[in-house]
């Protein structure tokens, strides 16, 4: 992982040893250390780098940890933000828990194990909140999508007479639909056939030969659908995440067996990017 990959961290402290310790302590693990001796700094440091987590003390001159972080979450809202404290300002700090300004607060003398802990959870976090973000702006952008082309069906039903046109429209729109979704995904009879696969899907296996339309899918991924399918008859919903470790890599699906019409004659898998 690059260091421009890598999570950020940064710590607040107004005394250098301190800030010594930090950047000593956690030298080894797989995040980037960035410190700042004041509030100000701080701030400075949030405008210009993607910090994922921080963690300040809170009696410092100037601007003390709560008034910090107050402001760096108008800087950064999506930080995860933590207070070190040796002192027991129980309302100033209750305040800033309750109007949201603090993920957690450790108090002083904290111990390397545990602190090394609740940034790992606090990164966790953030990557949890941040994948939840991402989705759901591309569900409703998918959404808006969606009603876009919804209302330009309605236009082609209330413009055009002609019924097979009108068909042909909505299978185009379906497609379109189905090959812009942000979620990985391949449409396989229970003969094999591979009947379609959209764009995030051909990027996440690069296209290979084996998921071509038209082809059969592999005996392996046969037996991986077939025991999907019979999870789903014991009860274990839709859910359920199953797993094929294809050249190496392990691929985690869902299987959704078609209804309908065309029940029994095949399944949608959507998989994990």
């Amino acid at each position: 992982m690059s260091v421009a990959q890598r999570p950020l961290v940064l710590f607040v402290d107004d005394e250098a040893s301190i800030l010594s310790v930090f950047k000593r302590l956690f030298r080894k693990e797989p995040w980037q250390v960035m410190t700042a001796a004041n509030g100000a700094q701080g701030l400075a440091i949030l405008r210009e780098h993607p910090v994922q987590v921080i963690v300040s003390d809170q009696r410092m001159p100037e601007m003390d940890g709560v008034t910090f972080l107050k402001k760096a979450r108008e800087v950064k809202p999506e930080a995860i933000r933590i207070m070190l404290t040796g002192y027991t300002d129980v309302d100033a700090l209750r305040n800033a828990v309750n109007a949201g300004y603090l993920y957690k607060i450790i108090l002083k003398p904290w111990n390397d194990d545990n602190l090394l802990l609740e940034i790992r959870q606090a990164l966790e976090q953030y990557r949890l909140v941040e994948a939840n973000r991402l989705l759901s702006a591309a569900v409703q952008a998918q959404n808006e999508r969606l009603l876009d082309l919804n209302a330009r069906l309605e236009s082609l039903a209330a413009c055009r007479a002609d019924e097979i046109v009108l068909k042909n429209r909505a299978l185009e729109l379906s497609q379109v639909i189905l090959s812009e979704l942000p979620f990985p995904l391949v449409g396989v009879g229970m003969d094999g056939i591979i009947a379609m696969t959209n764009r995030a899907f051909d990027r996440l296996f690069n296209a290979p030969a084996v998921f071509k339309v038209g082809n059969r899918i592999g005996d392996e991924w046969m037996a991986c659908i077939r025991e999907a399918l019979t999870s789903l008859t014991a009860g274990e919903g839709s859910n359920a995440v199953h797993c094929h470790e294809m050249a190496g890599v392990l691929h985690r699906f869902r299987c959704f067996p078609l209804s309908g019409a065309y029940e029994g004659q095949g399944v949608v898998m959507i998989f994990e990017k």
